[in-house]
């Protein structure tokens, strides 16, 4: 998947407004991870190196402790 097609599966019109709403929380693991506020409101928590595999969050603190424990288990694929 490209990075337009994964932005516009979050809700984004294109790469540039996923780009402005993420933030990149690399700890320093290899690939960065970024956190990202969602148009509906969620939070969104995914890798560049594997863009379709995302997490969701109610919270921002939620998506923040999902980048410290590794635990990115949702893939794109199954959210409606």
């Amino acid at each position: 998947m490209d990075r337009g097609e994964f932005a516009r599966k979050l809700g984004f019109r294109d790469a540039d407004a996923l780009d402005d709403a993420s933030e990149s929380l690399d700890e320093g693991y290899g690939s960065a991870s970024y956190i990202t506020n969602l148009p509906d409101g969620r939070w969104a928590v995914w890798e560049d190196a594997e863009p379709s595999g995302v997490s969701y969050h109610d919270t921002r603190e939620e998506a923040e402790d999902t980048v410290r424990t590794g635990l990115y288990e949702e893939d794109l694929g199954d959210e409606e």
